[in-house]
């Protein structure tokens, strides 16, 4: 889920692999924030197994040059 902050999910995990947590919305909008979201996603899970997807599913609106981005 995009709302819960990645790292309290990292912490109660319990050692298992995390998923998601790319707001579909920062997708949709693109640009530098979408930049941003995802080098903090990247940092935030370095050296753990993390599956690098969206906390949802991808908005009807959503840019393809965002998802090929």
């Amino acid at each position: 889920d995009s709302m819960t902050p990645l790292p309290w999910a990292i912490r109660h995990a319990g050692g298992k692999v995390t998923q998601g947590n790319l707001d579909p919305f920062l997708l949709a909008a693109g640009g530098p924030l979408l930049d941003q979201a995802v080098d903090t996603i990247l940092q935030q899970t370095q050296g753990r197994a993390h599956i690098f997807n969206l906390g949802h599913g991808i908005l009807p609106h959503t840019p393809i040059a965002n998802v090929e981005r």
